[in-house]
């Protein structure tokens, strides 16, 4: 591995330790949804409600969601963005490393702390529901799974990195960033599992990018799709990657020339 690419992450894994406070409330900010949303869907199922799913399911969903999450979860919109609206992307401009790889390192800094936080919390919750978790995965299915998780992450880091570029033509990002966030949580499977919703809107959000980024390793665990489905979802995930990536460096050449014209 990039002994760069590795001294950055350790750099970024030190930053975020500087901070527990921090770290702590954002633990426990990731448990309240997920345990709130089991609580609302048991006392819908009690009130007689017919979906698709069972309580099983919805518990071993998102508490699954929590951790799967965190693997594919990246910050690029934010901070790059940011950084390219505050003038201080020049910085990077003046040094040898890629800033893809600069902002790689900082995600997975990033993304290091929080999970080895997460995971021992997450253990104890999934304690509590022990009756209701059925997590249960072997086989090549394994395989495929840890395969959508990285996969999905990849996609997650290009997709943001792709539109953070839009930031050297609006200036004003935030509203973006908030649709943005809205969309991708509900579109992902964040708020509720995809596997619910209408036939017509399933079939829809199979070709979108945001279904890859956690609800297909979601559908994976819970075993909702077949062998054919898992290698389409996986196609069509790459395909994305691609997407995004052909995206990305036809728009940072223009953007930088953009950049550079200002003079931040």
């Amino acid at each position: 591995m990039d002994k760069s690419l590795i001294l950055l992450a350790k750099y970024y894994i030190q930053a975020t330790l500087m901070f527990p406070v921090s770290l702590v409330i954002w633990i426990l900010i990731s448990f309240i949804e997920p345990i709130l949303m089991i609580a609302i869907w048991r006392v819908i199922l009690e009130a007689g409600t017919k979906v698709s799913f069972s309580y099983q399911q919805f518990v071993t969903y998102y508490l699954l969601s929590t951790v799967f999450y965190r693997i594919v979860q990246v910050w690029s919109l934010e901070n790059v963005s940011r950084e390219i609206y505050g003038g201080t992307f020049s910085n990077w401009l003046l040094r040898p490393l890629f800033y893809l790889k600069i902002d790689l390192a900082h995600n997975i800094g990033l993304k290091f702390t929080r999970l080895i936080t997460i995971i021992p919390i997450f253990f104890l919750i999934e304690l509590f529901y022990k009756k209701d978790f059925m997590f249960i995965i072997d086989g090549a299915n394994l395989y495929i799974l840890i395969l959508s998780l990285i996969l999905g992450f990849f996609l997650y880091f290009i997709m943001e990195n792709s539109l953070s570029l839009l930031s050297f033509w609006f200036e004003q990002m935030g509203k973006f960033s908030e649709i943005y966030f809205i969309v991708n949580n509900f579109f992902s499977g964040g708020v509720l599992p995809l596997a619910i919703l209408p036939s017509v809107l399933k079939s829809a959000m199979v070709f979108l990018p945001f279904r890859y980024l956690l609800s297909f390793p979601l559908e994976i665990s819970l075993h909702l799709l077949t062998g054919k489905q898992m290698m389409q979802g996986l196609t069509i995930e790459l395909g994305w990657i691609v997407i995004f990536i052909g995206m990305y460096f036809w728009l940072l050449p223009k953007g930088l020339r953009k950049y550079t014209d200002v003079g931040r």
